[in-house]
């Protein structure tokens, strides 16, 4: 009859528990005790827990670098929009002709504005001293 690495590991780690004792240098007396209180409530073996935990550990500290960025957008200002609508409109009257990617820009930044009021977004006015 084999075992599987897998069997194996949890057999000897169930071994270890059943002993009360284990060892990793280095590791201090109370943080062992703990281990053991937590793999006991987790109801996995000592060594299974521990492997978990440093597998954890090493996927937390690669992704460590990498950062969630919030895919929120800020309200659009209501001046700049007026002004971006209004230097198309200029253009188009003075026959340049529009490329259609400017246009459906314009567009979506219409909708962004009308969102942000409906949400009740507002910018603070601007002084124009």
């Amino acid at each position: 009859m084999t075992m599987t690495d897998s069997n194996f590991r949890n057999k000897i780690a169930e071994s270890n528990t059943e002993k009360g004792s284990w060892s990793i240098r280095g590791v201090s007396p109370d943080i062992r005790q703990a281990v053991s209180t937590q793999a006991k409530k987790s109801g996995v073996p000592v060594g299974l827990y521990v492997e978990q935990a440093i597998r954890e550990k090493i996927k937390s500290d690669r992704n460590g670098g990498k950062s969630l960025t919030i895919a929120g957008k800020t309200p659009v200002c209501m001046q700049d929009a007026n002004e971006f609508v209004g230097m198309i409109a200029t253009l188009a009257g003075a026959g340049v002709e529009i490329p259609v990617s400017l246009s459906k820009n314009a567009v979506a930044l219409l909708n962004r504005v009308g969102r942000d009021v409906k949400r009740g977004g507002r910018e603070k006015p601007v002084n124009q001293d």
